[in-house]
């Protein structure tokens, strides 16, 4: 049987998860928006899946998701301002998985992360501290 010499990663979900710190109630909250509705507004497919196969940068996404949440408040003016909060928060380490990374590059395995993610994601493992972990990233 031959060792691993690589081992690959998801990202959200496994390295990184979303639900602490998501903005997103408090955002609906000010917003007179019912709840669950950023995020199915941020995930429709017409404006997620241009971004996730590098047709649309986040920054686009982000303006395309706030177009929209316009659209349905009574105070278009101040979606915005709310919807920073849901563009600075990229998620929390799972330290779990840190550990396993750390051990296994510790015992000289490459790790990589994988990820139909945004083209903001190598940014995003900066902001979390965790580029220091992968070898490359495909996305």
């Amino acid at each position: 049987m031959r060792d691993h010499t690589a081992y690959v990663f998801d990202l959200d979900g496994v390295v990184r998860d979303f639900a602490p710190g998501d903005a997103n109630p408090a955002i609906e909250a000010a917003l007179g928006l019912p709840a669950g509705h950023v995020a199915a507004t941020a995930f429709r497919s017409e404006l997620l899946l241009p971004t996730i196969t590098g047709r649309r940068s986040f920054d686009a996404w982000f303006d395309a998701i706030c177009t929209e949440l316009e659209h349905v408040v009574p105070e278009p003016a101040r979606v915005r301002e709310h919807m920073e909060a849901w563009r600075m928060h990229r998620g929390t380490v799972v330290d779990e998985t840190v550990e396993r990374l750390e051990s296994l590059r510790s015992d000289g395995h490459r790790t990589y992360v994988f990820t139909n993610g945004t083209d903001y994601v190598p940014a995003e493992l900066e902001l979390l501290g965790l580029t220091r972990l992968f070898d490359g990233v495909l996305n």
